[in-house]
């Protein structure tokens, strides 16, 4: 995914026993994929001929390379100046329009993030690569039926990608639409090694729409893959609650807690039930 590394992305998952809430960890800092960067440096290379005979390209001799020079100086603006005129020169080349995302971006102007994103969705032999930031863009934007929707699309542009379908699961969850959200994740539940956060979206899925039994087991099948991953912890506690388990449910808010004493959500529930915040 395009500045997204990794899969561990819902953070300290806010779900207390009502349901479920945002993550509160800040979006990652975005890193420009390694597809990505080896067309960026290819432009940077390609012959001062080539910029010459394209209309609208006079001047940009060397532009990809100092527009990189720039930005990794953190002067984003005069990157994104050049950076805007690569885009204009080459309007149908996914790489311009990827780094004026994450210029965008960087600067905080999610509406032109998005706008570009859009763009590159449109024109890109990977189109999936815009995905999460696309929807997080929107998000951003304060427009969050335009996030799911673009959630959604993410998806169907790989359907048989794991993480796109657990960020569409998890947007629908946000939505308090558990159905849709297991459905989304289920295809991908019944896999030999299904991901944690596979399963911590199953399992929140699963305890929403009230099957408890089948939530307990994604969960604990979750944590023998990763017992470290303190929000299976956490959720698997607000199952036992359910469940009438108070102490199952404290000696698991004990344990996401020792994992992740940050972790407002499981102290605060630990200190509900009774048990403190050890």
């Amino acid at each position: 995914m395009v500045g997204e590394p990794g899969l561990r992305v819902f953070g300290h998952v806010r779900a207390i026993v009502a349901g479920v809430s945002s993550p509160r960890r800040p979006v990652r800092e975005a890193l420009l994929p390694l597809a990505f960067l080896a067309c960026t440096i290819a432009a940077a290379r390609l012959p001062a001929d080539l910029f010459r005979n394209q209309p609208g390209a006079s001047g940009l001799e060397g532009a990809p390379e100092h527009a990189r020079e720039l930005e990794a100086a953190g002067r984003f603006e005069e990157a994104l100046r050049i950076v805007s005129k690569l885009n204009e020169a080459y309007p149908t080349n996914p790489v311009h329009l990827e780094r004026l995302a994450t210029l965008q971006h960087r600067l905080g102007h999610p509406a032109d993030e998005a706008k570009a994103l859009e763009e590159f969705v449109k024109l890109s032999p990977t189109p999936w690569e815009a995905c999460p930031r696309l929807p997080r863009a929107y998000q951003d934007l304060g427009k969050p039926d335009a996030a799911l929707d673009a959630h959604q699309r993410c998806a169907a542009l790989e359907p048989e990608n794991p993480e796109l379908a657990f960020y569409y699961a998890h947007a629908l969850l946000m939505a308090a639409r558990p159905k849709e959200a297991l459905a989304a994740i289920e295809p991908f539940i019944a896999s030999e090694k299904p991901q944690p956060d596979v399963l911590l979206a199953a399992g929140m899925a699963l305890r929403d729409t009230g099957d408890l039994s089948r939530a307990k087991d994604a969960l604990e099948r979750g944590l023998r893959a990763a017992p470290a991953y303190p929000d299976l912890h956490l959720i698997l506690a607000t199952v036992q609650v359910r469940e009438g388990k108070r102490e199952d449910a404290m000696r698991s808010l004990r344990r996401a807690v020792e994992l992740a004493p940050e972790n407002t959500e499981a102290r605060k529930l630990l200190s509900d039930l009774g048990g403190g915040a050890k």
